[in-house]
């Protein structure tokens, strides 16, 4: 067997053996929108103790995108227990 095939076989079948023990994307997907709610909401009350008025939404929204996207990737790299 020529080594690049080899190699590459190897490789895909590490992949594929790691994979296995990562966390399904329904629970990733269900883990990232509670931290963006949780993020959100707590940035919320932050901002109405300071400045007594609401957060404007797309603010709150702004925080919980970018809240997901470190989450996100940290489940993509865990493994369940």
């Amino acid at each position: 067997m020529h080594r690049g095939l080899r190699t590459m076989l190897l490789m895909l079948l590490a992949q594929d053996f790691a994979m296995s023990f990562l966390l399904p994307f329904w629970q990733r997907l269900l883990i990232t929108i509670a931290a963006m709610l949780i993020a959100s909401w707590i940035v919320g009350l932050i901002w109405q103790s300071i400045f007594r008025f609401p957060l404007p939404s797309y603010v709150g929204g702004a925080v919980g995108g970018l809240t997901a996207l470190p989450v996100w990737d940290f489940l993509k790299r865990i493994r369940p227990s």
